[in-house]
């Protein structure tokens, strides 16, 4: 069987499960992050350096597991138990959840780890939200161009770079935030790359939480590249026409969206990008670029599970077929396979 590690309501994964059964007569067992006990239920035992799932009534033994993508969330096969709340005793309660919760992460991070020990797997649990600070280094140390950038807490100090810089931008050094409230508001937040100026840090303390700034590079379009096992899939967005989308992307113009056009990326640029995933221990992910009116290509960080589904569709690419045949291709050669681990 092929294994696949998500959350329930994942499309991509979806669209990959059918491209199996399309593909293979590989049976395909789906673990969601983000499941109940009572929506899906899992037992398990593990004896040694060995375990047996049992998901809802399927037993899943762990060597008939043949290959497993690990596409979205993290600390799956957790939520095994429930809260405690002890009448009265509100700081002991909360500390005992949080020693279970860590019990939790410790048993589960050991079955992740005869996992990839084991198995061929695409993805890898451990890397789904990498350091983009660390990854900006790593990016410099391969030789990627990478946009000048500046982290202070100071206000004053971010006033003196943006008056000698000028043409600065700021974004979260994280993920930022990307959030729907279903149960209040019915909004979604989310924060985007803005631009900043001087006069917008006059009201601030002197003292500020920890804040990057970047400088802008001047773009003649974005490209985005999927990276799958050796293999770059490259894409131009055409962001640079449209106000909305012309500093972040992500800001879609639902009326007129940009255009999106495959794009071949040189084959220096690819040993570099494979040269900086080996380095991460990653086999897939995504890549964003700026590209600048010189032609000049800068790397701003890499999202090992991103949305592709769009780019796969107005491309051509049919990602989702490609990562099946890949998943089906680690299942029909495991005895080949050279583990990280």
């Amino acid at each position: 069987m092929i294994c696949i590690f998500s959350g329930k309501k994942d499309f991509t994964t979806t669209q990959v499960i059918k491209w199996i059964n399309n593909l293979s007569e590989y049976e395909v067992i789906r673990i969601n992050y983000d499941e109940t006990p009572s929506s899906q239920l899992i037992t398990f035992e593990v004896i040694n350096n060995d375990f047996t799932l049992k998901i809802d009534d399927r037993v899943v033994r762990l060597n008939e597991i043949k290959s497993v993508w690990y596409r979205k969330g993290k600390n799956w096969l957790l939520n095994f138990q429930e809260r405690i709340k002890i009448k009265d005793h509100f700081n002991f309660s909360e500390y005992l959840n949080d020693k279970i919760s860590s019990e939790q992460y410790k048993l589960s991070e050991y079955l992740h780890y005869l996992i990839t020990s084991q198995i061929p797997c695409l993805g890898n649990p451990t890397k789904n939200d990498l350091n983009k600070l660390i990854v900006l280094e790593m990016a410099k140390q391969v030789g990627f161009l990478v946009p000048s950038f500046y982290i202070s807490n100071i206000s004053s100090q971010l006033k003196k770079i943006l008056h000698e810089s000028k043409d600065m931008v700021t974004k979260a050094m994280s993920d930022g935030i990307y959030f729907f409230d279903h149960k209040q508001t019915e909004y979604g937040y989310f924060s985007y790359t803005e631009t900043i100026q001087v006069h917008e840090l006059e009201k601030l303390r002197e003292i500020i939480g920890p804040s990057f700034i970047q400088k802008n590079i001047r773009k003649a379009f974005d490209l985005r590249v999927f990276f799958l096992v050796d293999r770059c899939f490259s894409i131009a967005i055409i962001s640079q026409t449209d106000q909305k989308t012309k500093i972040d992307f992500r800001k879609y113009n639902d009326q007129k969206p940009n255009r999106n056009v495959p794009y071949l990326i040189s084959n220096e640029l690819e040993a570099k990008i494979c040269q900086l995933f080996r380095k991460l221990q990653l086999n897939t992910g995504s890549i964003d670029f700026v590209v600048d009116i010189d032609n000049n290509f800068y790397f701003l960080e890499i999202n090992p599970v991103g949305q592709f589904t769009n780019f796969s569709i107005s491309c051509n690419f049919n990602l989702e077929k490609e990562i099946a045949k890949t998943l089906i291709t680690y299942a029909n050669n495991k005895s080949d396979f050279e583990f990280c681990n």
